[in-house]
């Protein structure tokens, strides 16, 4: 578990100038997402884990999910490419 916090650190480290741009994750589209590189994707994937896992109270990471829904975003987006990604979350993740 530790191995992935420091990945996940790691991560945001290196790909924090590449967000620096872009800022306001409710304006994030699709098109953007998917035109930035492996590491900005991975934080994008990482916050929208906070950000939901925030929403519930959900303390436990789990990357097994992460990795299934950054599928599931990269398909959706892929065919939608001017929506914005943080409405696709709360829309597929509304009970």
């Amino acid at each position: 578990m530790k191995k992935y916090a420091l990945a996940a650190a790691l991560a945001a480290a290196l790909a924090a100038p590449a967000l620096a741009e872009g800022g306001d994750m409710a304006q994030l589209t699709c098109g953007e997402m998917l035109a930035s590189d492996a590491d900005s994707i991975g934080v994008i994937m990482f916050w929208i884990d906070g950000y939901l896992s925030h929403k519930t109270g959900n303390t436990i990471i789990d990357v097994k999910g992460i990795t299934d829904n950054t599928q599931k975003i990269a398909e959706y987006c892929a065919a939608n490419p001017t929506a914005k990604v943080l409405e696709y979350v709360e829309a597929a993740t509304s009970p």
